[in-house]
């Protein structure tokens, strides 16, 4: 039978194999590998809103991005394109526009203006634009999303859906009522047509409440939507600020 000081003996000598394991695995890692472990630990202090440690992983990422020289990574205006996001949650808006305005500057270099990051940064730069009263230039964004959209997704696809929903909320916002509620059918009936609901992923950007769009004697109630690419361009990410439901 193992006695009292046997347990303790055994606890510390595993423990010390775990921590010598996770050293060696974390010396084995690439540059571009330890980036990313500091950018998923932002990640998940912002699924637990805790904004201030977030920011400072957020940053730590990008300088450790840059440091390495590899600001060509994917992943380093995923960093821009968060912090952009973040700041958006906190109410920081000046923050907000300049990150968010270098993920899309970063993305344009980097992939292209015909890529799915590009859009994601339209996307979300417009939802800002919204947010911040400068409605003709957020309309102008949402219209580039969706070209961006239909070309790389079509126009029966759930991004194209969300990007719909948005521009129905702006539309409701100025009063262009009729136009909101077209877009919000459309996009309804593109999400019923894939049988897909648009749920919190594992980063999850809570802000504004619902905003309802009335007309013809029916309520539509829908929250505009940030959406994100995930490790690589082939795999979709979303960052929601708000839903559709």
């Amino acid at each position: 039978m193992m006695n009292i000081r046997d347990f303790d003996e055994t606890l510390t000598k595993s423990a010390y194999a775990a921590s010598n394991f996770l050293l060696k695995e974390e010396k084995d890692k690439t540059p571009a590998q330890k980036c990313r472990t500091i950018l998923d630990a932002a990640e998940n202090f912002y699924q637990v809103r805790q904004y201030k440690p977030a920011e400072i992983y957020f940053l730590d990422a990008k300088l450790s991005y840059e440091a390495e020289g590899l600001t060509n990574n994917i992943n380093y205006s995923k960093v821009s394109a968060d912090l952009g996001l973040l700041y958006a949650t906190m109410g920081r808006y000046n923050s907000a526009e300049y990150y968010s305005s270098e993920a899309l500057s970063i993305r344009e270099q980097t992939l292209g203006k015909n890529s799915k990051a590009y859009a994601s940064s339209l996307n979300n730069l417009a939802v800002l634009y919204q947010k911040t009263a400068r409605f003709n230039e957020s309309e102008k964004y949402f219209d580039e999303a969706l070209k961006v959209v239909q070309e790389q997704l079509g126009a029966e696809s759930q991004e194209y859906a969300i990007v719909l929903n948005n521009q129905a909320i702006l539309f409701s916002e100025i009063g262009r009522t009729e136009q909101a509620v077209s877009k919000l059918n459309t996009a309804i009936a593109i999400l019923d047509k894939l049988k897909k609901k648009v749920v919190r992923n594992q980063v999850s950007f809570q802000s504004n409440p619902r905003v309802a769009v009335s007309a013809n004697r029916k309520t539509y109630r829908s929250r505009s939507h940030l959406f994100e690419v995930g490790k690589d361009v082939g795999q979709q990410r979303s960052l929601l600020c708000r839903s559709i439901k």
